[in-house]
């Protein structure tokens, strides 16, 4: 992102697409090894988010989580898959389900999330249609606030003194 020259951006393009495919390719023989390595099947899922296969994300983030229901990196990705997947609703319960015990990653989606929303508000052809773009935006800047005004009382970030 940060090179000036066209070529110069699609050569960097190339290369790491080349790497995550060779990643998918590694996850995917550890996942056949051990059928229960939910983190393999997560990363199988990141690699295609990646590589812009959002619906095989999606499958391999269900896969981690129907072996760890709880964990926190497959269902703060899958949020993001589902977000460039235009769909909305799905996106903010991922964000609703990490809010209360895994804030970090709660935070990091919805930093993900406004960034998605002011590039696709730029974009003439986005797929996703203005009003419900426009009403993503509303709830992301509302859940900003929220997560803003609730910042001090998550561990680590403000001591307790009680």
């Amino acid at each position: 992102a940060s090179a000036d020259d066209a070529e110069e951006k699609m050569e960097a393009f190339r290369q790491a697409n080349n790497q995550f495919e060779r990643a998918l390719k590694y996850f995917k023989k550890a996942a056949r090894k051990n059928r229960k390595f939910h983190q393999a099947y997560n990363e199988i899922g990141f690699a295609n988010r990646m590589l812009g296969n959002y619906e095989d994300a999606l499958k391999a983030y269900d896969k981690a989580l129907k072996l760890e229901p709880d964990f926190p990196h497959a269902i703060e990705y899958r949020g993001e898959a589902y977000m460039h997947l235009g769909r909305l609703a799905d996106a903010k319960g991922a964000y609703m389900s990490l809010f209360g015990e895994e804030r970090k990653l709660a935070d990091l989606l919805l930093r993900k999330m406004k960034t998605w929303v002011a590039l696709e508000e730029k974009k003439s052809d986005s797929p996703v249609p203005a009003d419900q773009l426009e009403a993503f935006s509303g709830w992301v800047q509302e859940r900003g606030r929220i997560a803003d005004q609730t910042a001090a009382l998550t561990d680590g970030e403000a001591p307790r003194t009680w």
